[in-house]
């Protein structure tokens, strides 16, 4: 009898073991930007690239997540956390709650998470909030160093956008900054080209959903790092500046962005220009 079981089970299991291995995994490959081409054509500015995010090294292989929450808190708050900072701050490492963790590290501002939308919807997503100086925070496909050679899932920072060269600026987590093609973005962001990955997520993604584009979006316009113009000028030769946003004080004027044209006819001699933020403006005020 126990013979004749083990002449049925086992042929079973090993039938079982060989169909799911053979299984694909739930995961869709995007290998070009044919889908996103008239996204791609259309948004203005072609080119964004944030200034002031200084990139964080995660200290282990289980705090990217931490670590991406610590670089953005860093960049809007002025502030020079590490990963464990926030680890302790919280107590956690922000594996399966980054917008929470966002969330609780810049209050009075909305996170929306967003995953499994499509490629155009998160391009025009993500453009818009470079825009709008806001960085967003992802998880995407990765090249693990302590998993050489395999990819992992990955949390990390997009920075830039070159729409004109079809490339993204990507704050990794790791410790660098990266520019990776559109083509290599959409292909990570959905965990396509499942070889890089280890056997043991292969396996798990044949069975679960994969959170294919998912990314953390900080609403509204962020006013830090306002690009104005400092123009130094004499009392006898002071400019006007009807067509500009602007504010005279002794021997200085601040013509922000926002104004049509310089006044440079009136201007005299220096013209500096500095990124600013609400405080130095106030200041300067």
């Amino acid at each position: 009898m126990k013979k004749f079981l083990l002449l049925i089970i086992v042929p079973a299991l090993l039938a079982f073991l060989l169909i799911i291995i053979l299984l694909p995994a739930n995961v869709e490959i995007y290998a070009n930007t044919d889908e996103i081409s008239g996204v791609v054509s259309s948004l203005q500015p072609r080119a964004i690239e944030l200034d002031g995010i200084t990139i964080k090294a995660q200290p282990d292989s289980t705090t990217c997540g931490i670590t991406t929450v610590a670089v953005i808190s860093n960049y809007y708050n002025d502030t020079d956390f590490e990963a464990n900072d926030l680890v302790a701050k919280h107590g956690s490492k922000g594996t399966s709650d980054m917008a929470e963790l966002l969330g609780k590290e810049l209050p009075g501002k909305t996170i929306a998470s967003k995953s499994n939308v499509t490629n155009e919807e998160m391009i025009r997503d993500i453009h818009a909030s470079l825009k709008n100086n806001n960085p967003v925070a992802i998880y995407f496909g990765a090249p693990n160093p302590f998993n050489e050679p395999y990819y992992d899932s990955h949390g990390s920072v997009v920075c830039g956008i070159d729409l004109e060269n079809e490339s993204i600026t990507i704050g990794n987590s790791y410790g660098y900054r990266e520019e990776i093609s559109l083509v290599d973005f959409l292909n990570r962001m959905s965990y396509a080209e499942r070889d890089r990955y280890t056997s043991a997520q292969r396996f798990v993604w044949k069975f679960t959903q994969v959170n294919k584009n998912q990314y953390f979006l900080v609403e509204g316009k962020n006013e830090r790092g306002v690009t104005a113009v400092i123009v130094l000028f004499s009392k006898s030769r002071q400019p006007e500046s009807e067509s500009a946003n602007a504010k005279t004080s002794a021997n200085a004027i601040i013509i922000f962005m926002s104004a049509p044209a310089l006044p440079s006819a009136h201007c005299a001699d220096v013209f500096k220009w500095r990124k600013v933020r609400p405080s130095d403006i106030k200041r300067l005020r």
